[in-house]
């Protein structure tokens, strides 16, 4: 009975692992459909992020906040590079990232 509670865990656990998996793949999808400055939820939180941001439909890094409370600071994260921030509002956190 325990190893099969054991399969039952970790089917689950690749089961949440591939709806992950399939909701970044919708997200990026939608992304490369668009032009310009576009960013879209990548994560559970609409406070926290991470938002994911692209240009002309390419990935150029991520959005994210750290701090819990109305008056939120945002990081932008290049795909290559260190954290840059903190500034008021995602949009202008994902527009530094447009260089």
């Amino acid at each position: 009975m325990s190893e099969q509670n054991e399969d039952v865990r970790a089917a689950k656990a690749k089961l949440a692992e591939a709806e992950e998996e399939l909701r970044q793949q919708e997200i990026l999808e939608s992304l490369s459909k668009k032009s310009g400055l576009s960013y879209a939820l990548a994560g559970d939180s609409v406070l926290y992020g991470p938002y994911l941001v692209a240009w002309d439909g390419s990935i150029i890094g991520k959005v994210r906040s750290d701090t819990p409370s109305v008056l939120q600071d945002w990081y932008a994260v290049p795909n290559d590079g260190e954290p840059s921030g903190p500034f008021r509002t995602v949009r202008a956190a994902a527009a530094s990232l447009h260089r």
